[in-house]
């Protein structure tokens, strides 16, 4: 995806972009061309000559950003040959995710169903709607169980784009909704201990499982170097003094990659954990291909952290309930864990008892920890247990 500007008045200059970007880059290898970063941050005051061009959009309303965006647009389409799928390319929206202010920002500031009834795609060319996403402006290791780890407050926020889901859905299933820009946090300081954690990556498993329960067809998660923001999956260089290597982020990838599989069929949908106490911050998602359930996902969120946790590691039994007409004798379970906990770093995570390092150059480490197991099902029910601050890909054999 290239990014091209929209908030300049020099639309010859949003044309050079997207010519230079097909130029050097190849029409094969572009997804989508994203107009405008953010443009519902657009100010008529904004005083930052170093940010914005000599002449620039303003404010945008719903009408003024429908009018600028298809202005653009078409002008793109007919100056560039060569355009990708005769110029359905674009990608619109990109709005901003506004940590402190959620319905009605997420809702209304430039709305989905308005600027599609003002005719936003009225010349067909747009492939994507985006909007971006960052869970909080962050904090530090005391903040990592409020900041990340509450299941239900994610959730929460991240249900406010149904208003946009449902309307396209039902008026627009051709468009795919995603989330191009991603990021734990905001962080105005570097905190690794907070954005970089086993927290951190259980965080972020859960939030693409239950973004792919709300219908979101993709996530681009931010893989910015910067001196004040790195929620990054993996540093490839050394930086501000920092040596190359394989963030706590990046353990969410390899669970969610096994989770959705390769068929290229699979579906999903979140499960509903049934029990006579109260169990807070556990979630359950079941993967099936062709209609047949293959694989679970169990998160289990609840904050436990060796060093500052004063009990000993708790956990919960989950008994999966699996119709015998499947034929599965037993469950293979995968565990995304640290005996630390959640504040571990990289050194002591593995999933599926593997790590991913600098020194094996990303290369897959098997054997560094021995806790897969597999379960027998008995009597139609397989019990797994999760430890606190942990997760589970369960396969049915």
């Amino acid at each position: 995806m290239v990014q091209v500007p929209l908030a300049t008045t020099d639309i010859n200059e949003t044309i050079t972009w997207v010519q230079t970007a097909l130029d050097i880059i190849g029409e094969d290898q572009i997804y989508s061309f994203e107009l405008g970063n953010e443009p519902d941050w657009y100010s008529n005051t904004y005083d930052n000559d170093q940010l914005v061009p000599p002449q620039w959009q303003g404010t945008l309303t719903n009408e003024t950003y429908v009018g600028n965006y298809t202005e653009y647009v078409e002008a793109i389409v007919q100056t560039v040959p060569g355009l990708p799928n005769d110029g359905k390319i674009f990608q619109a929206f990109d709005t901003a995710a506004h940590i402190a202010q959620y319905s009605a920002i997420l809702c209304y500031s430039l709305d989905v169903s308005t600027c599609f009834d003002l005719g936003i795609d009225n010349g067909g060319y747009i492939t994507t709607v985006a909007h971006h996403y960052y869970q909080n402006a962050g904090g530090d290791a005391d903040y990592l169980a409020a900041g990340l780890m509450d299941m239900a407050w994610t959730h929460w926020r991240m249900d406010f784009f149904e208003c946009q889901l449902s309307w396209l859905k039902a008026n627009r299933p051709d468009l795919p909704f995603v989330l191009s820009e991603v990021g734990n946090s905001l962080m105005s300081t570097h905190m690794p201990e907070y954005q970089a954690r086993l927290g951190s990556a259980l965080w972020q498993v859960d939030f693409y499982l239950y973004a792919m329960q709300l219908g979101i067809a993709r996530i681009n998660y931010q893989q910015m170097l910067a001196d004040t923001y790195q929620p990054i999956m993996w540093l490839p260089v050394e930086y501000l003094g920092e040596s190359p290597h394989v963030t706590a982020n990046y353990y969410s990838q390899p669970l969610i990659a096994d989770f959705i599989g390769s068929s290229g069929t699979t579906t999903m949908t979140q499960l509903n954990i049934t029990s006579a106490e109260e169990v807070a911050n556990v979630s359950a998602y079941a993967a099936f291909e062709d209609g047949s359930p293959k694989r679970i996902a169990v998160v289990n969120l609840d904050y436990w952290n060796q060093t500052s946790s004063d009990i000993d590691r708790p956990s919960v039994s989950i008994d999966l309930s699996i119709p015998s007409s499947l034929g599965v004798t037993t469950v293979t379970v995968n565990y995304l864990s640290s005996p630390v906990g959640a504040g571990a770093d990289a050194d002591t995570i593995t999933y599926a008892g593997s790590q991913w390092t600098y020194d094996s150059l990303g290369i897959e480490v098997t054997d560094v920890r021995d806790d897969t197991e597999t379960i027998s099902v008995v009597n139609n029910i397989a019990t797994i247990t999760v430890n606190s601050s942990s997760a589970a890909l369960i396969s049915l054999s």
